[in-house]
């Protein structure tokens, strides 16, 4: 016998999981979060499509300047 789990549904706020519904657990039951989306703020995805713009060929520049820079430092 096979006991399927609940699936609770709630997102975070400050940190804190807020549950769509009220839910009552006893001390000691086991519990797995599961993230299904992550929400960017406007600035990380200005980022992410920023870089997916740039070509693996300009993106390997950058990376070679950065690796200059490092061992101009040395």
């Amino acid at each position: 016998m096979s006991i399927e789990p609940d699936i609770l549904k709630g997102v975070v706020r400050n940190g804190v999981i807020e549950f769509q519904a009220p839910y009552l657990l006893p001390d000691g039951t086991e519990v797995e979060f599961v993230v299904t989306q992550h929400v960017f703020t406007a600035e990380e995805q200005a980022e992410f499509e920023f870089w997916d713009k740039l070509s693996d060929e300009a993106f390997q520049m950058v990376l070679d300047l950065e690796q200059e820079k490092e061992d101009a430092h040395r």
